[in-house]
Parts: structure tokens; C-alpha cells; sequence
């Protein structure tokens, strides 16, 4: 199938309002949040991340720490976010914790840039089904 430079480009345009709008949305959302939705957001990220900076004792840590049955990769990305904020000279926790919901809020755009980009011919011409 042959799609026209014009369709290709009236996409493009789209995709890129979506995407703002989304960012938009997402950056008011991490910004007006408060607390966490899951205690798994709390308990097992940002508190994997604080012991590893040392402001945690492990006594104070959650079962999982000991069973150690918790992936490490968000804690780490968290630990290296809270880092870089106090490098920067933000010790405040609650603007830490709202960059960490941005730079989430922005991998949750990419992945999903991602899949529409992988995926978007295989479900751009099928009907909605509601």
C-alpha cells in the first residue's frame, strides 16, 4: 500500500499535538499529585533509593529489602534522579519526588511514541470496537 507524502505529514502533525497535549496533561499531573498512588511507589523505589543514599537505616526498610525480592532498576533510577537533584542543590523531597514523577511522566511519552511508531500500521486501519 502506497501512503501520500500529505498523509505522512497531516500524521506527523498530529502525533506531535498529541504528544504535546499529552506532556501537557502529564506535567500538570505530576505537579498537582500528592502522596502516591500505590504504596509499592513509596515503599519499594523511593524507599530502596533513600537507604541506598544513606538516609534510610535498613531496620526501618520493608520486608522485601531483607527477602531481597525487589528489582533493583527503578530504585537505582530514582537513587541517580535524587542524586543529580542534590547536586544541583534541591534537597527539598517534595520537588524531588515531583521530578521523579516527571522524568516518569516522559518515559511513560517515549514508550508510548515507541509502541505507536512499531505498531501504528498494524492498527491505524481497523475499526474501533466498542
Amino acid at each position: 500500500m502506497n501512503i501520500s507524502h500529505a498523509y505522512i505529514e497531516k500524521n506527523a502533525r498530529t502525533t506531535a499535538v498529541v504528544m504535546a497535549v499529552a506532556l501537557v496533561v502529564y506535567v500538570l499531573c505530576a505537579w498537582n499529585s500528592t502522596g502516591y498512588l500505590h504504596p509499592d511507589e513509596h515503599f519499594q523505589i523511593v524507599e530502596f533509593a533513600c537507604h541506598k543514599l544513606g538516609i534510610n537505616s535498613s531496620q526501618a526498610m520493608a520486608w522485601e529489602y531483607a527477602e531481597q525480592i525487589r528489582p533493583t532498576l527503578q530504585p537505582v533510577l530514582a537513587m541517580g534522579l535524587i542524586k543529580g537533584t542534590d547536586f544541583l542543590g534541591c534537597h527539598n523531597p517534595f520537588t524531588q519526588t515531583f521530578i521523579l514523577r516527571l522524568a516518569a511522566a516522559i518515559l511513560m511519552l517515549l514508550a508510548i511514541k515507541a509502541f505507536v511508531d512499531a505498531a501504528g500500521d498494524e492498527v491505524k486501519h481497523r475499526p474501533l470496537l466498542l
